[in-house]
């Protein structure tokens, strides 16, 4: 080509040789950066624009590509060049600036320039080619180029949610090659998301970087609106547990939601209800806020604030509410009479529970309208009222009302009669409300509420008599998808592939075999008459043909809580594979899970690599899990999770996977690599995609990462805490966290209990009695942490008395102790779970004088209970077991457990319990010959064998004494 100066027509021709040429050059082949040209000074910005414009081709082609690939030292200088006047270099300079926005660089891969380049005008997909390629300076560029400006608000959450996907993926290349300074950079062009931003702040601290004002937020949320830099400012000092920090920038935000948040994360009790309290508009009436009062008085009552308990309480006894905040909340606050009163009013079903739990199963009765000893006779009354009258279909809202508060009442009587042994009136009224579910006007929610009742309260086996009827040939749709739910299939049409499957291979069945035998192995069990090995592999075969594409069913569009779920009945998932391994099956699992995998399901990828861990194959499960990685990180939540959305399951996450890699790795002898996992994951404690956290927290416990698991889930809920009234998850989450934190830190435990019940009073997530028994279980945590709590925990950090080891010191302790204890048996007089769970513990620190005095306190409600309801077997063997195993009231207790035995004399457990205590009395060869036969109905149970150990070698020791 000649050396002739181009007109301004020809600029772009120019433009398109030299994209041409740039993706055509080998990226060997770079050009020489202006700092590197013989220790020449740089040039002035007058000789850039000379040079920019000057008559030889070469010239002008050798500066362009020289600040083309200078790009970090160049970019003010082009910018400058951009805006000449002199239009051809006005043009040029144009050229590298559009190379730079989409990370189009003379240094990169062929492969990698040519994706770049065909990206050109996408930049979230420039961008995730040059993060895939690893090209994370590059990268950088094109988010800071493409970030600039007020209208960038669209692309910024683009690249963020790139950014998010692969986020584990970019920590870790950049660990290794020690550039974790760049991705802070390309955070803060992209943190656009509130995850994203936290995980910024979090990195930052793990890094052990100074986080403060002017660094805690990422560049970009300068172009955020105040409030939300305010609100993301909180969260991000929360979740780090700068308490301080976000307890002053909630109140300098002036967000009364925000700082309750705070103040109930970090058991700030008195702050809290003051700040409930100041809250509260003084023009509203009462009735418009209710939530606050309700956190008002549970914080009051934490905070040992009587006074204002009195005064909230007598506000909310004269609200006016039907939604149930006032009788949680004064439930809560242990305002128990109260509770129950109001829960009268609007909802005798609730307030009968409440009483059954105080144990005042009488009065429990009487709210119900159900009279004792004429029981059968109030039950037909009642069951009388469900059903409407048929002429009032669709014509009387208020008969069909009455009619499911009727169901309801009914229910309740049946719950309560199973409660108190009554077992023989309870099946029957089932029966009889199942009954309401078929004829000419059926009820469509009494066989569900009936089954469903029937699974409570542990009567599973009675579960297919209630469901299907005499002349059902199959359930209907709406019901077998709802106990398919309440079964354990997580994702609706499971439940019907394996009925379907079952009928196949017994047409001769009845419906209610077959039912019977779907109840049996959704719980894990053999049906009867079933074959383990040929009856299992001919199921998984009949499922398989389902799940292939020729046989696929049909989609049906169901309703759960306003939510439609679109359910596919019969697609490969990892559902097939947990059924089979729920029934002992490892072998079919795995090869429903590698089917499923075939088929794109990324749940059973992590389950199957988690199957050939377990085995003891870690060679397999590292490369499942790398596979798994590869595929999660760049895919992230969009990830097919089993062909349907399962309910109330969490997707699966990159996290996990390199969870189970680092697993691997450790396994296999590679300590370095796998430490350098875990490093990685230390750095990322909350993953920015949606849901990944929870699977990742799950994930660890599989893996038996007990500690790193605790660390995950309080980063986890701390950030949900924010949006607990939205995410249905929160309260199960924070109860289950609290349940792994028991042993180590009992007080961060009990913590973790009271954020979960007083965070949502507004809205229901528990049986109404779960507002006396979680109170009762934090209660009991607290005596376990004042007893002897851990170094470092949230307990001692509170009380340094209780730790110290002088009198005074033991003296605070117990009388900790004493308190808590008694406040447990207050919400829950008959806490059997406490004497058996806790109070072990309690002895080991040294109080066993208030160990005996809750086994004392006990025992008499449990025996006083019992004089009035002397038919329940279960409380009977409970208690007797519980005294015993506490060394207190042996003869009593034996006869207690005789009883038991009498009332259900096929029950292993209550035979256990009365040949522990003829044990305890010096009779253990009595007791040895009641675990022998005990040995034949429940011959895998491996406490027999070790109980029979236990008193054969007492009964030698007796009978080789001297007489």
């Amino acid at each position: 080509m000649p050396n002739m100066r181009l007109c301004p027509g020809s600029a772009s021709a120019l433009l398109a040789t030299l994209l041409a040429v740039a993706i055509a050059t080998p990226s060997a082949a770079q050009p020489p950066r202006e700092a590197d040209q013989a220790g020449a000074p740089p040039l002035s910005d007058e000789e850039l624009a000379e040079r920019f414009d000057a008559r030889s081709y070469a010239e002008r082609e050798r500066t362009m590509r020289q600040l083309w690939g200078d790009y970090e030292r160049s970019r003010e200088r082009v910018r400058k060049l951009a805006a000449s006047n002199n239009l051809e270099v006005a043009e040029r300079a144009e050229w590298i600036l559009r190379r730079w926005e989409i990370g189009l660089m003379p240094e990169l891969p062929d492969a990698v320039r040519r994706d770049v380049a065909e990206a050109d005008g996408q930049p979230a997909l420039a961008l995730t080619a040059l993060l895939e390629a690893g090209y994370l300076r590059e990268a950088v560029e094109v988010a800071r180029q493409q970030t600039r400006g007020a209208a960038a608000d669209e692309i910024r959450g683009e690249l963020g949610a790139v950014v998010a996907r692969r986020y584990l993926g970019l920590l870790d290349a950049a660990r290794q090659s020690d550039s974790l300074d760049l991705v802070l950079e390309l955070l803060d062009h992209t943190a656009e998301s509130t995850p994203l931003a936290v995980a910024r702040a979090l990195l930052l601290d793990r890094l052990g970087r100074v986080v403060d004002e002017s660094n805690l937020l990422p560049a970009c949320a300068a172009r955020w609106t105040p409030a939300r830099r305010q609100e993301v400012t909180v969260i991000a000092w929360t979740v780090l547990g700068r308490f301080d920090e976000a307890i002053a920038a909630a109140e300098q935000a002036n967000r009364s939601d925000l700082l309750v948040t705070v103040l109930l994360l970090d058991g700030r009790w008195e702050a809290l209800a003051k700040a409930a309290r100041n809250s509260i508009p003084p023009q509203l009436p009462a009735d418009s806020s209710l939530a606050t009062y309700a956190t008002w008085i549970a914080a009051a009552h934490e905070a040992g604030l009587d006074a204002e308990v009195d005064q909230a309480a007598k506000i909310l006894r004269a609200a006016n509410d039907t939604t149930g905040i006032r009788w949680r909340a004064l439930a809560v606050a242990g305002r128990f009479d109260e509770a129950i009163e109001v829960a009268k009013e609007f909802d005798p079903v609730a307030a009968a529970e409440l009483g059954s739990t105080r144990q005042r199963h009488a009065e429990a009765f009487e709210i119900l309208g159900i009279e004792r000893p004429a029981v059968r006779g109030s039950l037909a009354e009642m069951l009388a009222t469900v059903t409407p009258p048929a002429d009032s279909a669709g014509e009387d809202r208020r008969a069909t009302a009455t009619s499911d508060q009727a169901l309801d009442r009914l229910l309740a009587a049946t719950r309560l009669l199973y409660m108190v042994g009554d077992r023989q009136t309870a099946t029957a009224t089932l029966r009889s409300i199942a009954a309401l579910g078929s004829g000419d006007a059926p009820l469509p929610t009494a066989r569900r509420e009936a089954a469903l009742l029937a699974l409570r309260a542990g009567d599973d086996r009675l579960v297919p008599e209630l469901v299907v009827g005499d002349g059902d040939q199959e359930l209907e749709e709406e019901l077998s998808f709802h106990l398919g739910y309440l079964l354990g299939d997580r994702a609706p049409g499971f439940f019907n592939t394996v009925s379907a499957a079952i009928q196949r291979m017994r047409p001769d069945d009845s419906p209610r075999e077959r039912f019977r035998a779907v109840v049996d192995l959704f719980a894990g069990r053999l049906p009867v008459g079933w074959d383990r090995q040929a009856d299992l592999e001919s199921l998984h075969r009949q499922l398989t043909q389902a799940a292939s594409p020729d046989t696929a069913a049909p989609q049906m569009n169901l309703f759960r809580q306003n939510v439609l779920i679109r359910a596919a009945a019969s697609q490969p998932s990892y559902l097939m594979g947990d059924f089979f391994a729920r029934l002992g099956r490892s072998d079919l699992a795995r090869r429903a899970y590698q089917r499923a995998v075939e088929h794109g399901d990324a749940a059973s990828l992590l389950r199957l690599a988690d199957l050939e861990l377990l085995a003891g194959d870690a060679a397999a499960a590292l490369t499942l899990y790398e596979t798994a990685f590869e595929n999660l990180q760049t895919e992230g939540s969009s990830v097919r999770f089993g062909f349907v959305e399962p309910i109330n399951a969490a997707p699966p996450s990159a996290a996990a996977a390199l969870a189970g890699r680092a697993v691997a790795l450790r396994r296999l002898g590679k300590t370095e690599q796998s430490d350098a996992l875990w490093e990685t994951l230390r750095l990322a404690p909350l993953n920015p995609v949606a849901d990944g956290s929870r699977d990742f927290v799950e994930r660890l416990g599989t893996l038996e990462q007990s500690e790193r698991q605790r660390e995950a889930a309080q980063a986890m809920l701390r950030f949900t805490a924010f949006e607990r009234e939205k995410d249905r998850n929160f309260y199960s989450q924070a109860v289950t966290h609290a349940a792994r934190l028991l042993k180590p830190d009992p007080a961060a435990a009990a913590q973790w209990m009271r954020i979960a019940v007083v965070g949502n009073l507004a809205t229901s997530h528990l049986y109404p009695s779960g507002y006396l028994t979680v109170p009762a279980r934090w209660h009991a945590a607290d005596a376990l942490a004042a007893a002897a709590p851990p170094a470092g925990s949230l307990g001692q950090a509170r009380d340094d008395a209780s730790t110290r080891s002088d009198a005074a010191g033991r003296e605070a302790a117990a009388a900790r102790v004493a308190a808590h204890l008694n406040a447990a048996l207050d919400y829950y007089p008959l806490n059997i779970a406490m004497l058996e769970e806790d109070l072990p513990r309690i002895r080991e620190a040294g109080f066993d004088d208030l160990a005996d005095a809750a086994v004392d306190r006990v025992f008499a409600t449990g025996r006083q209970y019992l004089e009035q309801f002397g038919l329940d077997a279960n409380t009977t063997n409970n208690l007797a077991w519980v005294t015993a195993i506490n060394d207190r009231h042996y003869e009593p207790a034996l006869v207690l457990a005789r009883r038991a035995v009498f009332l259900d004399p096929d029950n292993v457990s209550y035979r256990d319990t009365l040949a522990e205590l003829l044990f305890r009395v010096g009779r253990p060869g009595e007791a040895l010959a009641i675990q022998q036969q005990c040995l034949l109905d429940e011959p895998d149970l491996w406490h027999i064998h070790e109980q029979i150990e236990r008193f054969r070698t007492a009964n030698r020791k007796e009978s080789a004494a001297p007489r």
